[in-house]
């Protein structure tokens, strides 16, 4: 919004030139600023004044408009109540999956600063929130251990292609790594006939030194072999996605 405005300056100036080169009288006509030479004037006579009015208004409007906002409150809302019912004895995750990065985004003011850049006129309404459910996290998030079936198995491939996702791995302390399952699971296709690929999900366990927050996270990477057909699959072993969330750190690290 503001660039757009900042964009729009220099036509806007060359009205203010053509309305005084054509107007040489520009009263207040009591119409509507389409019609009306002296809000023009006004305007432009005062744009560094009205500009900041612009924009608030407007950011105020797609704000309360907007149904990205709809549907972020929403989900900061079930997230507050998964996190405050959170007892590690009844469940082994401490929120859903479809919405585990508003965890990240409350706990981490750098990675909630990279979602919310395009959607500044956002943060008065979601920084509360956001922040609420941070200090509900500290209270959570310590009891929020890893499952010992997570790495149950070792797999030197898909391991090392899990550690793919780090671009650096020098501020990385990995805490447990491995997979799910011995063998290979497989996906069919559509109509359950044939696979379409097999994978395994490669956990990791780590800290990052570099987070702006205390937790630790775990990785869990898919790793696949698409099908090639006969009863064969390609040689290519490759990773395909990766689910992050934010965990408790092991005891006293």
């Amino acid at each position: 919004m503001k660039a757009a405005l900042l964009e729009e300056q220099p036509q806007l100036a060359e009205i203010g030139r053509q309305l005084k080169s054509q107007l040489k009288s520009r009263p207040n006509t009591g119409k509507s600023y389409q019609y009306n030479p002296g809000i023009w004037e006004e305007i432009i006579s005062n744009l560094a004044e009205y500009m900041p009015c612009a924009i608030g208004g407007e950011q105020t409007r797609r704000s309360s408009e907007s149904v990205y906002m709809k549907m972020y409150l929403e989900d900061i809302k079930k997230m507050q109540k998964e996190v405050d019912d959170y007892d590690p004895a009844e469940r082994n995750y401490l929120v859903s999956a479809s919405t585990a990065d508003y965890l990240l985004y409350a706990v981490s003011k750098r990675e909630r600063a990279k979602w919310l850049a395009d959607s500044e006129e956002f943060k008065p309404t979601l920084d509360p929130l956001l922040d609420a459910l941070a200090a509900s996290a500290a209270k959570k998030i310590p009891l929020y251990k890893v499952l010992p079936s997570w790495f149950k198995f070792r797999d030197a491939a898909a391991e090392k292609q899990a550690m793919g996702i780090f671009k650096t791995r020098a501020t990385i302390k990995v805490h447990g790594i491995g997979v799910e399952n011995a063998g290979w699971q497989i996906q069919k296709d559509n109509y359950g006939l044939l696979p379409s690929y097999r994978y395994k999900n490669a956990n990791i366990y780590y800290r990052d030194s570099s987070d702006d927050h205390p937790y630790c996270r775990v990785a869990s990477v898919r790793v696949k072999q698409d099908y090639a057909g006969g009863g064969r699959y390609s040689p290519e072993v490759y990773r395909s996605s990766a689910r992050i969330t934010v965990i408790g750190c092991p005891t006293g690290k």
